[in-house]
């Protein structure tokens, strides 16, 4: 069975630039760090450090602003924002079709062997296919 999500993509300028991921939706909160941006090409792999829960905002991504995450304080502007249907996931896989204006088509979010044992778990997020 798929669920349709909201996702949102930020572009968070700090000390150490990245992206954050956000997947809301059906009481679930879920955040990536994403170190080096969201890929954009198929077969493009990036690290994406599992961020926890949106603090505060249940079901929902902050919004556009000023905002601390652990990466540390900085101004978060949105990079795209839209609905994605959750395929399949299990606790280590979760694959997603996205429709966003830049984050669009197939995506694997995986937990490889060795992001499993770290404080925060260390992810890869893959674009696999087109839309």
């Amino acid at each position: 069975m798929t669920e349709t999500y909201s996702y949102a993509v930020f572009r968070h300028e700090t000390d150490a630039p990245h992206w954050d991921l956000f997947i809301t939706g059906g009481g679930r909160a879920m955040h990536w760090i994403v170190p080096s941006g969201i890929p954009l090409e198929e077969k493009d792999k990036r690290l994406a450090v599992e961020g926890g829960a949106a603090e505060g905002l249940p079901g929902e991504a902050p919004g556009e602003g000023a905002y601390a995450d652990g990466y540390g304080r900085g101004e978060a502007a949105p990079w795209d924002r839209g609905t994605c249907t959750i395929e399949r996931s299990n606790k280590i896989k979760m694959v997603l079709n996205v429709g966003g204006e830049r984050m669009r088509g197939k995506y694997l979010l995986i937990i490889p062997a060795w992001g499993r044992w770290t404080e925060k778990r260390l992810w890869v997020i893959e674009k696999i296919g087109r839309a």
